[in-house]
């Protein structure tokens, strides 16, 4: 029996193999429920189809076989209110060509609730930056997610484009710490609720770019995988989710790092603030450049703000690259009143535009790869703090990319 001959009905008898009657549909609804993975309430028609999630109708197909590979997906045509035509010969094709039927129809961001059966959930090893697809490869994928439910609140435009799923500007990137990582920090979005508010980890490859994480798939949803959320912001404009990353993903990756300045933590100063925030990756902990291209010449400033671990102390650092394929430029100031860093200050800057920075920004003394300051640390004594850029590269980069990365020193 398949799934719209249990559901659709409103009357079902049911015969043991000697065709003897076991009962009806609405009497057997709690074992019939405990077999299929079908919610009682559907079997019971105390609630309807839309009741329930798109995550939570396609866990009602995982573990079913089929005659055809293709008839796994047509069978929840109905079930999701989706219409498309039945070409057989497609095979797996057909559950992705469904996805992204319900996706054009639905915005119920727990189409994206899924955890692979071939997952392994390792809190306490590497997160490793290698991305999976976005949708799911079956129904199987969707096994654990019968009882998920969407935000009713949320109501998300989201669409599948030849970039990857472009997300609303309101959707919301949150910021986790993992457990067992002290300090570690990745990227997520909220898609659903099951025991707890849960969804799928991301990883920034480059501004407004993100892949699905393959080693954390499923984040919250139940007790056990829970994280702790410790920061949040608007997607913004334009921010895409790749849906099938690629050997292309991985060169992206690789190439909004290249020659980038990364921030290895310190253990005497603590980074609080970045300009442009946008192309900072809080995992990497990388300012990312803006563009990829190879013959991108223009200019590009950025800054950093650290405070000092044991004191107020502030410094400033600002950066200067000509062109990509020149080391950073950098000088280092300290404020006694600390004025936020602005975004718009910093930023890549095409020929005819001037470059802004703070309207109370002294003359600028640029130096080559190092500077050094006296820093006053307020009821302390002066410190000569110097700061630097060095020849650098991320885990799993090309041995030829190279990354500068910023060091202080006290």
């Amino acid at each position: 029996m398949d799934l719209q001959e249990l559901i659709a009905p409103e009357k079902t008898t049911f015969y043991d193999g000697a065709w003897t009657p076991v009962g009806q549909k609405r009497e057997l609804a709690p074992t019939l429920s405990a077999i299929t993975g079908v919610s009682e309430s559907i079997l019971t028609e105390e609630s309807e189809l839309s009741d329930h999630s798109v995550a939570a109708r396609l866990s009602w197909a995982a573990s079913r076989n089929a005659s055809r590979i293709e008839d796994r997906a047509y069978s929840l045509l109905g079930i999701l209110g989706v219409f498309m035509p039945m070409l057989y010969g497609e095979g797996s094709k057909a559950f992705r060509r469904l996805q992204e039927e319900i996706i054009k129809r639905s915005n119920d961001l727990t189409i994206f609730a899924w955890s692979s059966p071939y997952s392994i959930y390792s809190y306490d090893g590497g997160i490793d930056r290698a991305g999976t697809a976005l949708l799911a490869d079956s129904p199987d994928f969707f096994a654990s997610m019968g009882n998920i439910s969407p935000f009713r609140n949320d109501f998300f435009d989201f669409s599948l484009t030849n970039k990857g799923v472009l997300v609303p500007e309101d959707l919301l990137i949150r910021l986790f710490s993992l457990p067992g990582r002290p300090g570690k920090k990745i990227y997520g979005i909220y898609v659903g609720a099951g025991e707890i508010p849960g969804g799928i980890y991301l990883r920034k490859i480059g501004p407004h770019l993100f892949q699905r994480c393959r080693s954390l798939s499923v984040l919250g949803l139940w007790q056990r995988f829970h994280c702790n959320q410790i920061g949040v912001s608007p997607a913004g404009p334009r921010t895409y989710i790749v849906a099938d990353p690629s050997r292309h993903t991985d060169t992206l990756w690789q190439a909004f790092r290249s020659r980038a300045i990364h921030v290895p933590k310190s253990d005497t100063w603590k980074l609080i603030q970045v300009a442009p925030d946008e192309l900072w990756d809080v995992t990497d902990r990388v300012l990312l450049r803006r563009s990829t291209y190879d013959w991108d010449t223009y200019p590009i400033k950025v800054a950093f703000r650290f405070k000092a671990r044991n004191s107020p102390a502030t410094i400033d650092v600002h950066c200067y690259q000509e062109a990509k394929s020149t080391k950073p430029l950098l000088t280092v100031s300290q404020h006694h009143r600390v004025n936020p860093l602005h975004d718009g200050s910093f930023h890549d800057t095409l020929r005819e535009e001037p470059v802004r920075w703070p309207s109370d920004e002294h003359a600028i003394v640029w130096h080559n790869d190092e500077d050094t300051i006296e820093v006053r640390y307020p009821g302390y004594d002066t410190v000569q703090v110097r700061v630097y850029l060095y020849d650098d590269r991320l885990p799993g980069m090309d041995p030829l990319t190279t990354i500068y990365s910023l060091r202080i020193c006290d």
